[in-house]
């Protein structure tokens, strides 16, 4: 009977380093996508670690999504603006409604398939991950900046309800 327990908690222990080391690389991919995630529990338990992994793997899709999102905007912004460096005036007034669906639109062409080719190796290879990481978080910042004006906002609405003293200059208490 010892040796059973022994043995179930070696393969325990072994669970665990695995489940450890598995948190780990999630945590480093996601940040290498951009992403930031959670630190995992401070719990050493195999079931903590694998429900912080389960809660974490759900939320891949919406951040794989957004990534490619980022990436088509990336692509279509560049593939515009080389248009209009050769010369394209119409790339900024195509309208909403004037956008048909992929099938609509037919077979891509054999040149316009050696541009589109020539476009991903020899533009977003080398540079358009980078355009879609900025892109990202240029949104990240306004979002972030966005939020610490309302936060503010909602403190100092919070602090003149509740009448209380704030730490700004005294010649801005008399317009308070």
């Amino acid at each position: 009977m010892r040796e059973q327990l022994s043995l179930t908690t070696r393969r325990l222990d072994s669970v665990k380093g695995v489940l450890a080391a598995t948190v780990g690389h999630y945590r480093a991919t996601v940040a290498e996508l951009g992403g930031e995630t959670s630190a995992p529990p401070e719990e050493d338990s195999v079931y903590a670690l694998a429900s912080w992994l389960k809660r974490h793997l759900a939320k891949l899709p919406g951040l794989i999504n957004g990534c490619m999102d980022y990436g088509a905007l990336a692509g279509v912004a560049n593939y515009a603006k080389l248009l209009a460096c050769g010369g394209c005036t119409h790339t900024e007034s195509i309208p909403e409604r004037a956008l048909p669906g992929p099938e609509e639109l037919g077979e891509t062409s054999l040149g316009l398939r050696k541009t589109l080719r020539n476009f991903i190796g020899h533009f977003w290879a080398p540079f358009g991950r980078s355009a879609a990481r900025k892109l990202a978080e240029d949104k990240r910042a306004k979002v972030f900046v966005v939020f610490v004006a309302v936060f503010f906002c909602f403190f100092l609405f919070l602090a003149m309800l509740l009448r209380l003293p704030l730490l700004l200059p005294l010649t801005l208490y008399p317009m308070l």
